[in-house]
């Protein structure tokens, strides 16, 4: 037995010497030829070198080609490693660690070599899921776990991961990596607060603008009561309604979550409702339908988008229910290739013929098809065949 294990070791030495003068690789016939050895002790001997990964092997046709591995043998990397490095053999025990893994443990290669891990040799690999991971490596499973680690009364976090390893003789075993990931931990976990400080005072400052909006409003509303001249009074309204709309914009942005959309159809329908009670509209004589669930408009363009919206309804409650004229108001909005629709469409009084939004003298009118087509980079336009209805239609990423 222990002359067939001598001439093992020296054949497989011959077949090492050979492929090393062949680095194109050469097939299992062509060894036995060269070395004059039976053929089932070459596969046999190519087989261990393979597990070993000390050998490769590549198919070229029908032929089987094998060449020595140019893999880097990690005992000779894992000292320029800055991570911490322990191999393990299927006994789990420490047969390889780097001299940086050595420093953290303030101990010495010949204290701790032949150990198994645990408390008495590395404390930090001794918890139950860890040694369970490194038993679950060594049956070929590749794991990866995060460590918590206390140190002079503050947290170490480590990314370790379990990499299964075959040796020369083809025994398993396990190599450890622990990524020392503790300064990322402490850099997220100020950058969530630094965040959750923001929203907190993005929150707060729309709250303060809408309640500095609020306050114009019921100034205006004062102003408002005190003058006859009804062409003033209407003028003011106008004013009064578009602050209005600006303040349910902030209004909503100051309950959503900073970077996240708000939820259009909400908006509008809060929009026609305080519409509806600025122009003093009696119950049940508009009825409103909204319909753009699928909608969401980013924060920077709500307050443009909330402006349009605002002189288009208004536009059309004033002009196509006037007085003793009943009928439903509906909006609806859909997503549409890049970007989407929003059309705003009734049944009541058509609109003028000859209106032309970019050419109008209405100032609400001027004021929309400014915002969507310069600053929203959208269109806007008139159904001509009904004159009920405006259409919007603008892209995801405009010029806000």
């Amino acid at each position: 037995m222990g002359v067939r294990m001598g001439e093992d070791s020296d054949d497989i030495s011959r077949i090492k010497e050979l492929l090393k003068n062949e680095p194109r690789g050469l097939s299992i016939r062509q060894i036995t030829d060269n070395l004059q050895i039976n053929r089932n002790l070459a596969a046999k001997y190519l087989d261990m070198l393979l597990i070993s990964g000390q050998v490769e092997m590549r198919t070229i046709g029908m032929a089987k080609m094998y060449y020595l591995s140019h893999r880097v043998p990690i005992s000779a990397m894992m000292d320029f490693s800055s991570e911490f490095i322990v191999v393990l053999d299927e006994n789990l025990k420490i047969i390889q660690i780097n001299d940086h893994f050595l420093e953290f443990l303030k101990t010495s290669r010949d204290t701790i070599l032949g150990k198994i891990i645990g408390n008495d040799t590395i404390a930090l690999l001794a918890e139950e899921g860890t040694i369970q991971a490194a038993r679950d490596s060594l049956r070929g499973k590749e794991i990866a776990k995060e460590i918590r680690w206390p140190v002079d009364g503050k947290d170490q976090f480590y990314h370790v991961k379990f990499i299964p390893t075959v040796f020369e003789n083809g025994s398993p075993g396990v190599t450890i990596i622990l990524e020392d990931t503790t300064d990322i931990k402490y850099a997220e976990q100020s950058l969530r607060n630094a965040l959750h400080e923001k929203e907190a005072l993005l929150g707060d400052i729309n709250q303060r603008i809408n309640d500095n909006l609020q306050l114009i409003l019921s100034l205006i509303e004062l102003q408002v009561g005190s003058i006859k001249n009804e062409l003033t009074c209407g003028m003011l309204r106008e004013t009064q309604n578009r602050i209005m709309t600006l303040a349910l914009v902030y209004s909503q942005m100051g309950k959503a979550r900073p970077g996240m959309e708000i939820d259009i159809s909400i908006y509008i329908q809060n929009l026609i409702r305080a519409l509806l009670a600025a122009y003093h509209t009696e119950e049940g004589k508009i009825r409103s339908v909204v319909e753009a669930s699928q909608i969401t408009i980013a924060g920077d363009k709500a307050t443009a988008i909330g402006l349009v919206l605002n002189e288009l309804i208004s536009f059309t409650v004033v002009n196509a229910f006037p007085d003793g004229v009943k009928g439903m108001l509906r909006i609806s909005g859909v997503r549409s290739g890049s970007g989407y629709s929003i059309k705003i469409s009734h049944d009541g009084i058509p609109f003028p013929k000859e209106l032309n939004l970019a050419e109008t003298d209405e100032l609400g009118l001027q004021l929309a098809w400014t915002l969507v087509t310069k600053q929203l980079g959208g269109t806007i336009s008139i159904n001509r065949e009904t004159l009920q209805e405006f259409e919007l239609m603008l892209p995801e990423s405009g010029n806000v």
